[in-house]
């Protein structure tokens, strides 16, 4: 089978399985790009047997040198690739899923940017276009994605009820969010007295095309902030984080916030605790005042208190002189490292039968972690053998990085 042909009929089977919308678009996207450039490298059209390995792995590397694509551009790339693959081996296309022996890209952990209320202020009162203006205050106040903003029309917002209705968001899911006081008021003034008579469903609605555009956006915003005179690199996603870190820093519970966002998954939701981290910060860093000795002379002089505090002040003076050995244990705690393991490269290929609600989490612990499903199935089986009994075999055989 063509490659061209079964990236059709891969798309047919994402949509049978109800897949988003934007979910086919991206994978139409990248395995059209893949296609076109393994035309381009044979000079003719390939047929999805007589794909290698390191047709990919060059792949990525014109992705990286061509292209110019970041980290993140080039993974996402690879997990369509490999979920290309996987369902051509399921589907008995191929005998070998080549795109498992593909290394995984290395993801650099970084901060997410977001502005504080002060900021957003700031640029609200910078943005002169009446609409964006509305649009970006309704991101900053409910943490939708841009694509669900502007895709909002007349019958999902319910300003009678105070709720938006997000159908169909990322990954196919449906979701309420509350309009808060403050922005039913903006929406309400918009609906009655700014939004223009134009033959759309549109809630958002412009008057020549009917619709903004995110790029249009993003746009506006980075003049603005430039405009400003930051650094910061502010766009409509940054708006969400920000909506998700003011949560985080009013003790919103995490559950909460990940329904509000729309998160499958909670860890995804725990990248902004960033703020509580640093509150920790500040409260072991406060420890190191000048003045907790005062603090504890006052204790003492309480006679409610029962406690010798002499043993305290020695516990306060270990902390001082290890305190950045604190700060570094309290960092640990914002993610759980996923051992590598260096093994003797002789690989042979083994089939198995395996339950489809695993073969999901596979799928997806995958995608969420950026590992390939052989590295899964190799931690799992040596953490299996180390657990029951083959301790020494496996120390034999692997090195841990």
């Amino acid at each position: 089978m063509l490659l061209e042909q079964g990236k059709i009929k891969f798309l047919q089977y994402m949509d049978t399985i109800d897949r988003s919308p934007q979910t086919i678009t991206g994978y139409n996207k990248d395995l059209t790009q893949f296609n076109k450039y393994i035309i381009k490298k044979y000079n003719c059209k390939t047929h999805i047997q007589n794909i290698t390995s390191q047709d990919i792995e060059d792949y990525l590397v014109y992705l990286k040198k061509e292209k110019n694509y970041a980290p993140a551009s080039r993974s996402r790339n690879l997990y369509t690739i490999r979920s290309f693959f996987s369902w051509a081996y399921k589907k008995n296309i191929i005998t070998r899923n080549i795109s498992l022996s593909v290394e995984s890209i290395k993801l650099q952990q970084k901060e997410r940017i977001y502005l504080t209320h002060n900021e957003i202020e700031k640029l609200l009162k910078s943005i002169k276009h009446p609409l964006i203006n509305l649009v970006v205050r309704t991101l900053y106040m409910t943490g939708l994605r841009v694509s669900e903003c502007l895709n909002l029309t007349l019958n999902t917002v319910d300003l009678n009820k105070k709720v938006i209705h997000v159908i169909s968001g990322k990954g196919n899911k449906d979701r309420i969010i509350p309009i808060s006081d403050k922005l039913y008021l903006y929406l309400k003034k918009y609906i009655e007295k700014d939004r223009p008579s134009v033959n759309s469903n549109i809630f958002f609605a412009t008057k020549n095309t009917g619709k903004l555009s995110s790029q249009y956006i993003n746009k506006t915003l980075a003049e603005v902030t430039k405009k400003l005179g930051w650094s910061k690199k502010v766009t409509c996603h940054t708006l969400r984080h920000s909506f998700a870190t003011r949560l985080v820093e009013k003790d919103i519970n995490l559950v909460q916030i990940q329904k509000l966002l729309g998160h499958s998954n909670l860890k995804v939701t725990s990248i902004y605790t960033h703020s509580n981290i640093n509150k920790l910060k500040s409260a072991v860093n406060s420890i190191y005042k000048n003045n907790y000795m005062k603090n504890i002379k006052k204790l003492k002089e309480n006679s409610e208190y029962k406690i010798d505090f002499n043993e305290f002040i020695t516990l306060l003076i270990t902390l001082q002189e290890n305190k950045h050995k604190l700060l570094d244990i309290l960092n640990s705690f914002k993610t759980k490292t996923i051992p590598k393991y260096v093994l003797p490269k002789t690989f042979i290929t083994r089939s198995i039968h395996i339950l489809e609600p695993l073969d999901k989490m596979i799928i997806d612990f995958s995608k969420e972690n950026n590992i390939s499903e052989k590295e899964i199935f190799t931690i799992a089986l040596i953490e299996l053998f180390r657990k029951y009994g083959y301790e020494k075999e496996i120390e034999r055989l692997i090195k841990i990085k």
